[in-house]
């Protein structure tokens, strides 16, 4: 091999990987203002999506939801939520939604007593029983049906690695809506 040829063969083996740098270092602050916008980013382990959603999630509630207030204190449930949060993230949201699950299926036993557990036992069925009841506010369970579906993410996703203010904030949003529901078992008022 000559020189002539290995300047060509080294051209243009450079030249894809020089375009891609260039192109990323020109447009590098416009890339930057799009990241919010992305839906999912998959980087190895990390996982964007549920960090944002739950971000959008809790955003949503501070603004449309003021029946739902904040938690002052920790209840020991949710303190064992956080401890468990600290080893298994993935098993802090799965028991923060068993336990706003099992709130709902006792709000609306409470309603009609005459539902059995089979037919509300699968959470979509939950969710139906909820819905044709009217137990719950459309805002309440717009935050049900969203909660849920993180939850399914955590139970689904393999690689799933939420951060760890993800999880916390999940948990807040479990915990806020389960005393909600709550309230409404003790003070017998529906939606």
């Amino acid at each position: 091999m000559d020189w002539l040829t290995f300047i060509a063969e080294l051209f243009k083996a450079l030249t894809w990987p020089v375009v891609v740098v260039a192109v990323v270092l020109l447009l590098r602050r416009e890339i930057r203002n799009l990241l919010p916008f992305l839906k999912r980013l998959k980087a190895g382990p990390v996982e964007a999506e549920f960090d944002r959603e739950v971000q959008e999630i809790k955003s949503g509630v501070e603004t449309q939801l003021p029946s739902i207030p904040p938690s002052v204190t920790t209840s020991p449930e949710q303190q064992k939520l956080l401890q468990l949060a600290e080893v298994n993230p993935r098993s802090a949201i799965i028991e923060a939604w068993r336990g706003l699950e099992f709130a709902a299926r006792k709000l609306l036993e409470s309603q009609d007593p005459s539902l059995t557990l089979p037919e509300f036992q699968p959470p979509i069925a939950l969710r139906r029983a909820l819905n044709r009841l009217e137990v719950l506010t459309r805002d309440e369970m717009g935050l049900f049906n969203d909660l849920r579906s993180l939850r399914n993410q955590a139970v689904h996703q393999d690689n799933f690695a939420p951060s760890y203010e993800s999880v916390l904030n999940y948990i807040d949003l479990a915990v806020r809506l389960r005393s909600a529901i709550d309230s409404r078992l003790r003070g017998g008022t529906v939606g």
